[in-house]
């Protein structure tokens, strides 16, 4: 039996770039990109267990102003980053709404 539970979400994801300037090393920031999609959640799956993600998400849209960029960044190689960095934006947001039940 499946019991993977699932969400849709959108978050801003920094987009930043380094640069040199005065000598330093300094990360500009460029704006912000919207990830949006559903996120997932299997409680059958241990913590400690190494092989398999409790957390996972479809990621639909990456938009930049308006415009779904997601086919550019797929060739750049850029999703990986966005695509770890929504599998952690998805466990906090699981692990919010478990608080939030826990409560009420």
């Amino acid at each position: 039996m499946n019991r993977r539970l699932q969400k849709p979400f959108a978050y801003s994801f920094p987009l930043t770039h380094k640069v040199v300037r005065n000598c330093q090393l300094i990360t500009e920031h460029i704006g912000d990109l919207t990830v949006e999609g559903v996120g997932y959640y299997d409680p059958s799956i241990s913590r400690l267990d190494t092989e398999h993600s409790r957390y996972d998400a479809d990621i639909d849209f990456v938009k930049w102003n308006g415009a779904d960029i997601k086919p550019v960044l797929e060739l750049s190689g850029m999703m990986d980053d966005i695509a770890d960095a929504t599998v952690q934006y998805i466990a906090t947001l699981f692990q919010a709404g478990s608080v939030k039940d826990m409560a009420a």
